[in-house]
């Protein structure tokens, strides 16, 4: 059994609404990234690491007895590693790693849980 890490720790509250709107700003810095070349795309997501720890300790602690064992250790696995590629695309300023981590680890995630995500985001305000 994996324990959270110290930095996710705290006791969530996690809301759809919440989780579309991490959802749409998180493709909003992917997207943002390759298709109209901006490159502030970490900046961008240091400004949802509160939303992006939320969603993390509620996945993690609300999957816990909702799964079978083999897929929610593997589904903590996966999400830590996520996790520490985001960290380490912040603190190195990674722009690729950070668009990575994103749009192959951490959007689909979230995807998981939102029914129609891209969809919503296509009718949001323009990236």
């Amino acid at each position: 059994m994996y324990r959270l890490p110290y930095f996710i720790q705290k006791v969530s509250s996690m809301t759809i609404e919440k989780m579309q709107e991490l959802y749409n700003n998180l493709v909003k810095a992917s997207v943002g990234y390759v298709v109209f070349q901006r490159r502030d795309n970490t900046e961008m997501v240091r400004q949802e690491i509160a939303l992006i720890q939320e969603f993390v300790t509620w996945v993690m602690k609300e999957s816990s007895s909702e799964m079978e064992q083999d897929l929610y250790e593997a589904m903590c696995r996966d999400l830590l590693t996520i996790l520490q590629d985001l960290l380490t695309a912040l603190e190195q300023d990674d722009k690729v790693l950070m668009y990575d981590t994103l749009e192959y680890g951490f959007i689909p995630y979230l995807e998981c849980f939102l029914e129609n995500s891209r969809e919503g985001v296509e009718n949001n305000d323009s990236v």
